[in-house]
């Protein structure tokens, strides 16, 4: 077991050094706790990707009925895995549309679903952010207590017994830090894939107003 904290940890200091320039590159001088490549978008504005009808005020106005089948509807579009759905989101969208009695109930109900899947995603994606946010201050604080042992094992006696002991913590600090950078790539990628979600939604919707 002593090899093995031999053979991690010349490259701690390293893995430890690094992690602060890899927030600082996620973050954009946005959020410094921020980990991730990809850019921070906090919530997504229907203006980027709507150009539908207002889905303000009355434009999305329905009664009880209706907002229950839009809400209901969008429980299962946001449920659904879009490579595994059959049929596809595109195709459950058009028979929706086809269902409404006329082309202002359509309108009504398809720019009343874009709103509440908005809604739903920018929550969703609040969530997700926060998680990552609160993992990556887990992260930071493993990288600054093995900033710490380092320090401090420059000041005792090689071989001693409390150099002994700031070895294996170290080794096992390192392991679950390498870990956590691990899941923190996978995590990285949620509000994205949120993003592109909607934006399919929103295409399918788009399509089928009149």
């Amino acid at each position: 077991m002593r090899h093995a904290y031999r053979t991690l940890l010349p490259a701690l200091a390293l893995i430890v050094a690094l992690v602060d320039h890899a927030g600082a590159v996620g973050a954009a001088d946005v959020d410094p706790l921020w980990p991730c490549p990809q850019l921070l978008v906090p919530s997504i504005s229907a203006a980027s990707i709507w150009d539908g009808p207002p889905i303000d005020g009355e434009a999305v106005a329905l009664d009880g009925p209706h907002a229950q089948a839009v809400a209901t509807f969008a429980t299962e579009l946001l449920a659904a895995a879009p490579a595994a759905a059959t049929p596809s989101p595109e195709d459950r969208i058009a028979r929706f549309a086809a269902e409404q009695p006329d082309d202002a109930t359509r309108n009504r109900m398809l720019t009343a679903l874009f709103a509440t899947l908005l809604e739903r995603t920018n929550a969703d994606r609040h969530t997700v952010i926060e998680g990552i946010r609160k993992q990556a201050a887990g992260v930071n604080a493993l990288a600054e207590r093995m900033n710490a042992l380092l320090a401090k094992r420059g000041t005792v006696e090689p071989g001693s017994p409390e150099d002994s002991e700031i070895e294996k913590e170290l080794y096992w600090l390192q392991r679950l830090f390498t870990e956590r950078r691990r899941a923190q790539t996978y995590l990285c990628e949620a509000p994205v894939q949120r993003e592109q979600r909607l934006g399919t939604l929103t295409r399918a919707i788009l399509a089928e107003l009149r």
